[in-house]
């Protein structure tokens, strides 16, 4: 690919502004920022650069002069040719653009469960700087802030790999066998946010009798013995190792305490989820 300076007054009475000569074949920018491809450079007349702005095939194609330009006369044409195609940097705004328009897009500073199309993005300004991902990649993942839950299509009901202070943690069903995949391992497109369920505090026929309890993210624990209208009833041994029974309130457990029924290997909140 050859691009050959010219005089800059010749060029703008000669053809329309343009400061460069196309002598060989490849890929080039247009003024709208898409990709082209010429593929001949030579056809006679007035507009011998051939250009087909499919960049595998040779059909859907339009000529130019030997600067590129679309149309003698006109300036600024979307279709001109202006420099030699280079691949955009991944995640910038140029880069996003050229997507194709339904593509969903993500920036930092938006919400998690937002995004923008290609199209969006391309009529609206924004400062070069910013930087896009893809929404369901791994990059968009990692971008995500602390405490974001994603999931797969196919993993089991519960089953999630949460942010945490930089790193993905994976939380699965009690017994699974097996462990989560991660979005730092490989790049995919599809993650999808998990939201966190809506709970409510138990009723007393829900209460799991013999669980163990504890206050959130502690070690010691209670057993829970039972339950009545007014709360569940535990028990904790003292310093002496004598039983000590308790009436704890649903509430009260639901606020700031979690329950095991696996003997302590996962622990979950002291409610229910509410069926949508």
């Amino acid at each position: 690919m050859v691009l050959e300076e010219v005089d800059a007054d010749v060029a703008a009475g000669v053809e329309g502004g343009c400061e460069v000569k196309i002598t060989t074949t490849g890929f080039y920018k247009r003024r709208d920022g898409k990709k082209a491809r010429v593929v001949c450079v030579d056809a006679p007349g007035d507009y011998p650069v051939i250009v087909t702005i499919d960049p595998v095939g040779d059909t859907n194609c339009y000529s130019t002069t030997q600067f590129g330009v679309f149309k003698l006369g006109e300036s600024n044409n979307e279709f001109d040719l202006i420099a030699p195609w280079t691949e955009p940097a991944e995640h910038s705004l140029e880069w996003a653009r050229s997507l194709p328009l339904e593509t969903k897009l993500w920036t930092p500073g938006m919400l998690v469960d937002k995004w923008h199309t290609v199209q969006f993005v391309k009529a609206t300004s924004y400062v070069d700087s910013t930087e896009w991902h893809i929404v369901g990649s791994a990059s968009w993942a990692n971008a995500l802030p602390e405490g974001t839950r994603l999931y797969r299509e196919g993993w089991h009901r519960g089953e999630y790999v949460v942010k945490t202070n930089g790193h993905w943690k994976g939380v699965t069903v009690p017994g699974a066998m097996y462990v989560l995949l991660l979005p730092t391992q490989g790049e995919r497109d599809d993650w999808l946010l998990h939201t966190a369920p809506t709970l409510r505090p138990w009723k007393p026929e829900e209460v799991p009798h013999l669980a163990m309890m504890r206050l959130r993210d502690t070690v010691s624990y209670s057993t829970i013995l039972g339950s009545c209208e007014s709360g569940l009833t535990t028990t904790l041994r003292n310093h002496n190792g004598e039983p000590r029974v308790s009436v704890i309130a649903f509430s009260d457990a639901f606020k700031d305490r979690e329950h095991s029924t696996d003997n302590g290997r996962t622990w979950k909140p002291c409610g229910v989820e509410v069926t949508p």
